[in-house]
């Protein structure tokens, strides 16, 4: 009876081992790729979300039409966010507004990262730090990837189609490749401990990846100082705009948050405008450092930043170098880096200048087609005729991006390895050489009298100066033997 008890006890607490003691059930841990895929659709849903509050906001201001129809507008308000022109009164609508699309890149980068911390902790207890971790991590990262883009990519088809947008899809899904893609798997990349761009690679691309990043973010971040005090110089036009449309107290917040999600659009135009290749607002409209022409602007208060008419000032002409300093500052970086990796390999192998030019060189032209790619993406039309083209001039913004950006990088990789092994040494002495020397000569000065015992070593001059020095030393002071003659 005994045993019966206790094997009936094992099974009740078999059966009951879920259950915390108050009788609530506890509930496990989910598969990881539920939680991605669950991510990936909050985040879907969320961005429309907000979409669709703010296209309520507006319908508040005018109710003139049906709640559905501004379910509709909304849908594909959020559609091209993600590339996927829209028609608003027969107008067609394509500029991206690169805001929109930030904000749910960042949004889904942080989701998949803090799903990849989590990871990390579970396999490697921190971060990968061996070659079978690094391995473990770069494969987490693939799938990490994959499962949140692909039920993202299922939710924009959807929603294309149902918009009645089939021929469409192609777009939607290239747009959500380049927001779900490379920055979320980045991101979940570094949380996990491997990084795809980074000083790791071989060969050439051996921070080039680095260099790149630093050129780009450096124009970005220029383009964006040098908008912002435009905006500021002429926020009273920008301010007479606004106020000739009278868009009233709510309809003027939203006309205020719409502007803002075109702000980076405006920000790569600048960019555009800094390399010399200028900008077009319209047929008939042109703005580059040089000089700047003027058709028909839309009544926008964003574009009272617009630059002045007419020809400019031979000075305007400095601007260019924004450009070359940006390509210098990631060569820069790129080479000081390969350096350092080749300076701490075993062997040391020294980078000559031309190598140092040559990386330079291909930071700066990949960092002017980065940058042609983005202003790419920032351009696009406000209807069919006038104001078809909006953005920057592409063929000149490809080859000036590239030349000037080049022109930098070339420059300086060759200029800092020339200064790295001249007298300005502001980096530490170069590993196999000075320091190289340095142990050659302690150990000439240091422990040669034993070498000079053992037989057929050739001897340098210095090892044969140490030896007979040695030898007479130890003549002079051994003693007198009176056994030495017998022996």
């Amino acid at each position: 009876m005994a045993r019966r008890r206790r094997t009936r006890t094992a099974v009740l607490e078999a059966h009951s081992g879920g259950r915390e003691p108050g009788g609530r059930v506890r509930l496990r841990m989910l598969p990881w790729r539920v939680i991605v895929v669950l991510s990936s659709l909050g985040t879907a849903v969320s961005s429309w979300l907000i979409v669709t509050a703010f296209c309520s906001l507006g319908w508040l201001s005018q109710s003139q039409a049906s709640y559905g129809e501004v379910l509709d507008f909304a849908t594909r308000a959020w559609l091209l966010g993600h590339g996927v022109p829209m028609t608003i009164e027969g107008l067609r609508v394509s500029v991206i507004p690169l805001g929109f699309a930030l904000l749910v890149m960042v949004v889904g980068s942080s989701m998949v990262a803090s799903i990849a911390r989590h990871l990390a902790i579970r396999d490697f207890g921190g971060r990968a730090r061996t070659e079978r971790q690094d391995a473990r991590a770069r494969s987490l990262t693939l799938q990490l990837a994959v499962w949140f883009t692909a039920p993202y990519l299922a939710v924009l088809v959807m929603a294309t189609g149902f918009s009645g947008e089939p021929s469409q899809i192609g777009r939607a899904l290239i747009g959500g490749l380049l927001i779900c893609g490379p920055v979320p798997a980045m991101c979940a990349g570094r949380a996990l401990g491997w990084s795809a761009v980074g000083f790791g690679q071989r060969g050439w691309l051996r921070g080039i990846g680095v260099g790149v990043w630093t050129a780009v973010g450096t124009l970005i971040a220029v383009s964006a100082v040098v908008f912002l005090a435009t905006l500021i110089a002429h926020h009273a036009q920008v301010s007479a705009l606004h106020q000739a449309l009278n868009p009233g107290t709510l309809g003027g917040v939203v006309m205020s948050l719409g502007q803002i999600a075109w702000v980076p659009n405006a920000v790569l135009w600048t960019a555009a405008w800094l390399l010399g290749a200028g900008f077009s607002v319209g047929q008939g409209t042109l703005f580059t450092p040089l000089a700047s022409t003027v058709g028909p602007i839309p009544d926008i208060p964003l574009l009272g930043v617009l630059p002045t008419v007419g020809a400019h000032s031979s000075a305007t002409v400095a601007w260019l170098l924004v450009g070359v300093l940006a390509g210098a500052v990631g060569a820069f970086v790129a080479v000081r880096g390969r350096r350092n990796q080749d300076a701490q390999a075993l062997p040391a192998r020294e980078l000559s200048s031309e190598e140092g030019a040559l990386c330079g060189l291909g930071v700066g032209v990949v960092s002017g087609a980065v940058m042609a790619v983005l202003m790419a993406l920032s351009c696009g039309s406000l209807g069919v005729t006038r104001l078809r083209d909006l953005g920057p001039v592409m063929p000149r913004a490809v080859v000036l991006a590239t030349t000037l950006m080049g022109a930098g990088g070339l420059a300086v990789g060759y200029a800092f390895m020339q200064l790295s092994k001249g007298r300005w040494r502001t980096f530490g002495p170069r590993r196999g050489t000075d320091s190289a020397r340095s142990d050659d000569h302690r150990a000439d000065t240091s422990g040669t009298s034993v070498k000079s015992a053992a037989p057929g070593i050739v001897r340098r001059p210095a090892e044969r100066r140490n030896a007979a020095i040695g030898d007479d030393d130890s003549s002079a002071e051994e003693p007198d033997n009176p056994d030495h003659g017998e022996g």
